[in-house]
């Protein structure tokens, strides 16, 4: 009977350690109240991705993203600025294409 307490004892013990443990180590938040979408140049058939984010959580930016079918994706510069439009350049879509954003920790 002993012996079962002890071990439960010590299970219980280990339980709580590693719990405090893991809640030491702080967290980082990535994400924002963003949205994006696409342009369609009128004189070419090209596109640019756009972004622009009502928040941002603590150390996070993000930037615009023109996702290509068929080919590389192309990202605009980091932002952390608020109710601002950010684009990528002007691309080709051949095969279609959609506008993103990307949200990264500082």
């Amino acid at each position: 009977m002993r012996s079962k307490r002890l071990t439960w004892g010590l299970a219980t013990a280990l339980v709580v350690a590693s719990t405090a443990l893991l809640s030491v180590a702080p967290a980082q938040a990535v994400g924002g109240n963003c949205s994006a979408g696409k342009d369609k140049n009128p004189e070419y058939d090209q596109y640019r991705g756009k972004a622009a984010c009502k928040s941002l959580q603590g150390d996070s930016r993000a930037r615009p993203k023109l996702i290509r079918d068929g080919g590389p994706d192309y990202t605009g510069a980091y932002f952390t600025r608020l109710d601002t439009l950010y684009y990528t350049k002007w691309y080709g879509c051949y095969l279609g294409c959609e506008g993103a954003y990307e949200i990264a920790h500082v």
